[in-house]
């Protein structure tokens, strides 16, 4: 199958950019022709994907005359430019969030389906945009079980929390700093600073911030236990190296609506790149059949 995946982004050891590169990653491996664009691509994440043997094509060499099987895609923008484009091709798109204006799902006759990465997310997308929920799947992000495992696992004592540094995660990132302190547990916070609170939360709080590393299931294995948004990729890569997870919930201002601790579930092998590709490869197929 000939497949194009494109997002708004490409470049950085992001959610949604880490998404596309292993689906991209996952799909190659099963033997299909997979080729990756987006308006903003850079290294690291280009060299990765062509490694594995991915394309990857310059979003102002795509002519719209391109013979692919379906186009996986993300973000409004993004999307929108496709459909016009390649108005045909069969398409399937992933909302990463429920939050974000460029998440808005975009409805175009050749988008025969979405994806949520999280069931309780399903029924916010029908709720907000009114997208109907029989076409809705629920695909959760893919992790790479081959870096994320029980191999080595220690507990080093320290809080992890990986996620950019934005407006949306300040409250999550507050409380768990807090946590951190009055429990006296090492906060270690890994992620792109977009926001405007990184050095009074610093100043606040002991905190150990990097903003980026490419080996981050070394931190993963070795922590206490991981703060992750619900079941997201920093929750399903902590439950993969068989660590607990403190979940939070926030609404659309940002602030957190719950906070739990989530143990390691039964169907951890559900979260698997090979089994979630496997899964996309299903719902391409239904979209192409129409």
């Amino acid at each position: 199958m000939r497949i194009l995946i494109a997002s708004l982004f490409f470049r950085k050891y992001t959610g949604s950019e880490l998404y596309v590169l292993h689906v991209a990653k996952g799909l190659k491996a099963m033997g299909h022709n997979v080729t990756v664009t987006s308006p903003y691509m850079d290294y690291p994440l280009i060299a990765e994907a062509e490694m594995a043997g991915v394309q990857v094509k310059a979003w102002t060499e795509l002519t719209g005359r391109e013979a692919y099987n379906v186009i996986h895609v993300q973000h409004k923008q993004v999307t929108e430019h496709l459909c016009v484009l390649f108005p045909t091709t069969p398409k399937v798109a992933t909302i990463h969030s429920v939050f974000y204006d460029l998440e808005r799902p975009v409805k175009h006759e050749s988008i025969k389906g979405y994806i949520s990465i999280a069931q309780h997310e399903k029924h916010e997308i029908h709720a907000r945009y009114g997208v109907p929920l029989n076409k809705i799947s629920v695909i959760y992000n893919p992790v790479d079980y081959s870096r994320f495992n029980t191999d080595g696992v220690q507990d080093g004592g320290y809080v992890l929390l990986a996620g950019t540094v934005d407006f949306m995660r300040k409250a999550m990132i507050y409380d768990a700093a807090a946590w951190c302190k009055e429990n006296d547990r090492p906060f270690v916070l890994v992620g792109y600073d977009h926001g405007d609170y990184l050095k009074d939360l610093i100043d606040r709080f002991p905190v150990h911030y990097c903003d980026s590393v490419s080996n981050i299931e070394t931190l993963v294995k070795g922590c206490h236990f991981a703060c992750g948004l619900h079941i997201g990729r920093t929750t399903i890569e902590a439950w993969m190296c068989g660590k607990g997870v403190m979940s939070y919930h926030f609404n659309a201002e940002g602030a957190v609506t719950k906070r739990e601790m989530l143990t390691v579930p039964a169907d951890i092998a559900n979260y698997r790149s090979e089994t979630v590709c496997g899964q996309l490869y299903a719902l391409y197929l239904k979209a192409i059949k129409g």
